[in-house]
């Protein structure tokens, strides 16, 4: 069999293996050093690369890049938790559809610089979103406490 790199004839130890050595390898596929088996890319990729990559992507469906399609949303991923959801991931939900937005919906402080907290208003943590507000740090801890659902911590003795 000769290599599709520098079209030498070698023995292949594989029935798939076109290249001669990895030397022939990392050259053919645009990238330099052939002492390791993941060199810097220098430029694209050869014609017999990229006609095998297109031969693979052949018929496959690409999502585009974007989050938001139809069967990828809600209750159709794969990943959908439902009300089993725990805390952190709810969070990033509520985030994901309602923004980070950067007021305070208590005071009115909308300073950008600092960090905003998404408070759960019933503290049931359901997937309602309606059932989230944004609030600075020191008005979720005033809020959660006149609730009384702030817990106290108790101090250490030394």
């Amino acid at each position: 069999m000769n290599c599709i790199e520098c079209n030498n004839e070698f023995k292949p130890k594989r029935k798939e293996q076109v290249f001669c050595s990895r030397k022939c390898s990392c050259l053919s596929n645009g990238r330099i050093g052939a002492d390791k088996t993941r060199g810097i890319k220098t430029g694209s990729l050869s014609k017999w690369i990229r006609e095998k990559i297109s031969k693979a992507n052949k018929g496959v469906q690409t999502w585009g890049g974007s989050r938001n399609t139809p069967w990828m949303i809600g209750e159709n991923n794969c990943n959908w938790k439902g009300d089993e959801v725990d805390y952190h991931d709810l969070h990033k939900w509520v985030t994901r559809w309602k923004g980070n937005i950067k007021k305070c919906e208590m005071c009115g402080l909308d300073d950008k610089n600092k960090r905003y907290h998404w408070a759960n208003i019933d503290h049931k943590y359901k997937r309602v979103l309606e059932d989230y507000i944004r609030l600075c740090p020191k008005c979720h801890g005033q809020y959660d406490k006149n609730k009384g659902l702030r817990k106290r911590r108790i101090q250490r003795r030394k």
